[in-house]
């Protein structure tokens, strides 16, 4: 799965957690997003391993610092 794939899918997700309609942007992070809080976090993280069929482990779910770096880290774990 390329980033841009991995992107599309996690703009169809943030829409349905975050109500998000603007365009997916590497360089953000949560203060950037409305309603993303630790619940919503969680909430977030477990949509995406079931959409896209992954695990992230627990260190994976908080080494992440913008929406760039989930999405490598999708990316990568799509590659295995």
């Amino acid at each position: 799965m390329t980033n841009l794939e991995v992107k599309t899918e996690l703009q169809i997700i943030f829409k349905e957690i975050f109500n998000f309609k603007s365009d997916l942007v590497e360089t953000m992070t949560a203060q950037d997003v409305r309603g993303w809080d630790s619940l919503n976090h969680i909430r977030l993280m477990v949509r995406i391993q079931r959409k896209l069929k992954i695990h992230l482990t627990t260190s994976e779910l908080t080494e992440f610092k913008n929406i760039g770096e989930l999405i490598a880290l999708i990316a990568r774990k799509k590659i295995k």
